[in-house]
């Protein structure tokens, strides 16, 4: 089992597990690593991005990929494709 690791900013993952909570997700670590690196993220971000992220270190492509479908279907990311690139994910706004 992947644990998260203690760098990761205690409110923002008590941010977060609120966040997958008000979509009835569960708060699963994967979920929770996966949104970290997009809400700490400056721009759009890729899936391979999202797979170097050092804090998802353990978990394989498809694993992530799924979490990414998973929020998108939940409406707490979106994605986009851009002319010549490929898919890019970026968390929609947390504020009320």
């Amino acid at each position: 089992m992947v644990q998260l690791k203690k760098d990761l900013d205690p409110e923002q993952v008590t941010q977060i597990r609120l966040l997958l909570q008000s979509a009835g997700m569960k708060s699963t670590t994967a979920r929770i690593l996966v949104l970290n690196a997009l809400l700490k993220a400056s721009e759009p971000i890729t899936h391979a991005e999202i797979v170097s992220n050092s804090n998802l270190i353990g978990f394989d492509k498809s694993t992530i990929y799924r979490n990414l479908t998973d929020l998108c279907k939940a409406n707490l990311i979106s994605r986009f494709h851009p002319p010549g690139g490929v898919w890019e994910y970026l968390i929609l706004s947390t504020e009320e």
